[in-house]
């Protein structure tokens, strides 16, 4: 039995389930660990029983962790300001108790991907990719406008990105504003308060070209991603749409990719979606890892069929289960 842990829509969920089903394989289950609909869990004294949405825990052999999320309730978003993100806080404090009792029992399966793994900070990435031998960009996390000045002055080209995840922001007419990674410039520093939230600033890299990399059970799949020229396009490849760039497959050499399995070993992931950049330099620049990137992006430009290999995964590690 697989089980995929996943939200409603999700396209690159719903292609590798119909490579499953193509295999004619069905016998899996997609759950939104924040959403089970269906949970009987009970301890007595001298047994525990969990069953999810039907499904008896001890005949789950296989764990793709894709994603989860948990939408406001529409009761909830009729309640008075104030009261409503607190209820919502609530309700998915208490989902996230249940779903990580659940993650725990399910520890001795096959997991690709996992629920810590996907929480792995881009500081720790950044620290471990250069206890690795991967050069990484010039790095400043501080609430110093002084401090972020100085490095502006060393640097004289900067960006600025989330310390976390991206997020989205919407108006109340639906419209959304995403977040990217952005080039500052000495107004935007001027105009600054002394003292600033945590901020993640780092020199700009100026890249002959971007490299996407799909990686899955020891295997890397490369894509080099050649933006436009327009200086204002190029910092970040998701701002200028696919449409604009050209992408075609890439081999790394396999110095890096040596050092990129390593530190991959070191974050505990088995699958994820590494940024890179090669520099005018004849350098390889590591910025980030996503363990549960898009990896469609990468698939259908290069044929890689990733979807296809993500799928054959998930059989063999459940029949290898089934024969054990």
């Amino acid at each position: 039995m697989i089980i995929i842990f996943s939200v409603p829509n999700d396209s690159s969920t719903l292609k590798v389930i119909r490579w499953l089903l193509r295999y004619n394989f069905q016998n899996f289950k997609i759950l939104n660990p924040l959403n089970i609909k269906d949970i009987n869990f009970q301890i007595s004294d001298n047994k525990v029983s969990f069953f999810l949405e039907g499904i008896a825990i001890e005949s789950i052999n296989v764990v793709w962790y894709r994603r989860q999320g948990m939408s406001i309730p529409e009761k909830i978003l009729q309640l008075p300001n104030g009261y409503n993100l607190s209820f919502y806080t609530n309700l998915r404090e208490e989902a996230k108790g249940l779903s990580n009792y659940t993650f725990k029992q399910l520890s001795d399966k096959f997991w690709l991907n996992n629920p810590q793994s996907s929480r792995i900070s881009k500081l720790l990435q950044l620290s471990e990719a250069q206890k690795n031998g991967i050069k990484i960009p010039e790095t400043l996390i501080t609430t110093s406008k002084e401090k972020l000045i100085n490095f502006f002055e060393l640097h004289k080209s900067c960006i600025i990105k989330p310390i976390a995840e991206t997020f989205s922001l919407f108006d109340k007419n639906g419209s959304g504003f995403d977040g990217f990674t952005k080039r500052i410039d000495i107004d935007f520093v001027n105009n600054l308060p002394k003292t600033l939230n945590p901020s993640f600033i780092q020199e700009e890299i100026v890249k002959k070209f971007e490299i996407r990399v799909f990686f899955l059970e020891n295997q890397f799949y490369s894509m080099a991603i050649f933006s436009p020229k327009n200086s204002n396009e190029n910092i970040d490849v998701r701002s200028v749409g696919s449409e604009r760039n050209r992408q075609v497959p890439f081999c790394l050499p396999t110095e890096i990719e040596n050092k990129l399995k390593l530190l991959l070993k070191n974050l505990g992931l088995n699958s994820g979606s590494i940024d890179l950049a090669y520099t005018f330099k004849n350098e390889f620049v590591f910025f980030e890892v996503n363990p549960v990137g898009q990896f469609g992006m990468v698939s259908l430009p290069c044929n890689y069929h990733l979807e296809k290999k993500i799928a054959e995964l998930l059989i063999m590690k459940n029949n290898e289960s089934n024969r054990s």
